[in-house]
């Protein structure tokens, strides 16, 4: 349910996923999409009698229901958070996370120059933004990419000392969390 109410059917046309993806590949999952969409089921149980008048933990809802929430689940990467009605730090973060998982792949995939360009812009943005969990993972990043596999020293220690900073920080805000969850 929360899926259908992010990814919305113009989101998913203007991605064309609802056309490819669910369409052709099974009128279930289309079908599936639109009752959720419409808020036709209340639960799992619902869901399942209806396609196969079964319990929710039939095998073949559990199928449906995996790949439908996958599909969603993917698509939150290709829809442009920029004509979505959020605030500039709102947009912020989410292009930011997105782009971060990117930047992360690419590493994995030995892209590091592209990796480390993206970092890099994305460092800047989480600094003004104040996101300091993303910067400490960006930093931590950067330092174990400089100090191991590129071997550069000084910009090592610049990245070791920055996510030093917002380690620390990091660590004050969530026990500011802590306190704060604990009185509510």
């Amino acid at each position: 349910q929360d899926l259908v109410q992010i990814v919305t059917r113009p989101k998913l046309k203007s991605v064309h996923l609802l056309e490819t993806e669910v369409k052709n590949d099974s009128s279930k999952l289309s079908e599936f999409y639109n009752l959720l969409v419409d808020g036709t089921f209340e639960n799992d149980d619902e869901a399942a009698f209806h396609f196969y008048q079964q319990e929710k933990s039939h095998p073949a809802y559990l199928k449906l229901r995996k790949t439908i929430k996958d599909r969603l689940v993917k698509s939150l990467f290709l829809i442009d958070l920029k004509k979505a009605s959020y605030d500039v730090r709102q947009k912020a973060y989410y292009e930011s996370y997105s782009e971060w998982a990117a930047a992360k792949i690419l590493f994995g995939k030995q892209a590091p120059a592209a990796a480390i360009s993206l970092s890099q812009k994305l460092l800047k943005l989480a600094k003004k933004f104040e996101f300091t969990e993303l910067v400490v993972d960006i930093t931590h990043t950067l330092r174990l990419y400089y100090g191991t596999i590129e071997g550069d020293y000084k910009k090592y220690q610049s990245y070791n000392k920055v996510f030093k900073y917002y380690e620390t920080l990091w660590l004050l805000e969530n026990k500011a969390e802590e306190y704060y969850t604990d009185l509510s």
